[in-house]
């Protein structure tokens, strides 16, 4: 095999790097692969870093972010101020810093890294005023980010008008899912998340949420599972305060949980997990039973695992699923023997 490097006839003394006789398209692809070898590569000679600034500038398919943030803390910020923060895997940041220091806001951005045997990582932080963003700052994020997000999360983003600007600022990229704590999610902000769903092709979605204000929160949750393969829900209950039980699932009253779950998994969701600890008598001894009958004859390799108060324990098996609740841990548990192992977050 030859050296990368080679000498020419003519002038023993002067070298050629070989990887300059590359085709653009073939140093991206390196560069797609292992894009930690930026930094060396920009370095080697001009025309590789000509190659390196220009896919780090341009190239906005590769996922550079592993989890793009949006949250708004009260306790360290201004109540209007929304922070945007970037997780990068140490192995992809120097890739991440060509792209950035094209950008008259990278000077903005706070930069800590954070070290982990499993997941060295670097975040990026940006603090924006929520009634002066303007164009320039979005279009930024947006180069930053690139066309693929590991995950979308949003924290708090109930407590001003961000979510139009989030929108604006995730259309056109594509991300595996979606985490959500609102102190309130009404109306609105269900519409919003509805859309930066389908806006991001999200196969999942985790909804948390103090209080769930939703006019029609049984056709939300129907539609939603027609866009996502997993689905969580945590409701967030104030200790000390009495909730009725047969209220407190997503705020509604009187609704057949066990029905509506089935028509759920009948679309698109194959995966369901609801925490809801302190209510969990939403579901009746007959309707665990409804449901370990019900969901296995769908035809489909279920997952679902949902909060659910009962003092015997339940374990057998119907259609190859495991239909599972033992009092100490309060749970009812449906999955299909080949998931039996699997938590939500697996893929």
């Amino acid at each position: 095999m030859g050296s990368l490097l080679s000498t020419t006839n003519d002038s023993p003394a002067e070298t050629h790097f070989c990887l300059d006789d590359l085709p653009r398209e073939l140093i991206w692809m390196i560069l797609e692969h292992a894009s930690g070898a930026a930094l060396n590569l920009s370095m080697a000679s001009s025309i590789l870093n000509s190659h390196v600034t220009h896919y780090a500038s341009r190239q906005l398919t590769i996922k550079l972010v592993d989890e793009l943030k949006f949250s708004y803390n009260p306790l360290l910020t201004a109540q209007s101020v929304l922070v945007v923060s970037l997780t990068v895997p140490a192995h992809k940041a120097s890739l991440f810093e060509y792209r950035l220091k094209f950008h008259i806001y990278a000077n903005q951005l706070t930069r800590k890294r954070e070290e982990s045997e499993e997941n060295p990582h670097f975040d990026y932080s940006l603090h924006l005023k929520e009634k002066s963003i303007n164009f320039a700052q979005i279009e930024f994020l947006k180069d930053l980010i690139g066309q693929r997000v590991g995950q979308i999360t949003l924290i708090r983003c109930d407590l001003a008008d961000s979510l139009e600007n989030i929108l604006v600022l995730l259309e056109g990229v594509h991300s595996r899912g979606m985490y959500v704590w609102m102190d309130e999610i009404s109306d609105k902000a269900a519409n919003d998340l509805m859309d930066l769903t389908m806006t991001l092709s999200a196969d999942q979605i985790s909804l948390s949420a103090i209080v769930f204000t939703i006019s029609d929160a049984v056709g939300y949750l129907l539609n939603l599972s027609k866009l996502v393969r997993s689905m969580k829900i945590v409701q967030c209950l104030m200790p000390g305060i009495a909730y009725p039980a047969e209220q407190c699932l997503f705020s509604v009253q009187g609704a057949d949980w066990p029905s509506i779950f089935v028509e759920m998994f009948s679309n698109r969701l194959e995966k369901l997990y609801i925490l809801n600890d302190m209510v969990t008598e939403y579901l009746s001894t007959k309707s665990a039973k409804f449901l370990g009958k019900g969901l296995p004859e769908l035809g489909k390799k279920i997952w679902f695992d949902a909060s659910w108060l009962h003092v015997k324990d339940v374990s057998y098996v119907y259609r190859d699923h495991h239909i599972e609740n033992y009092p100490y841990r309060q749970r009812l548990s449906i999955k299909h023997v080949s998931r039996k192992a699997e938590y939500f977050d697996d893929n």
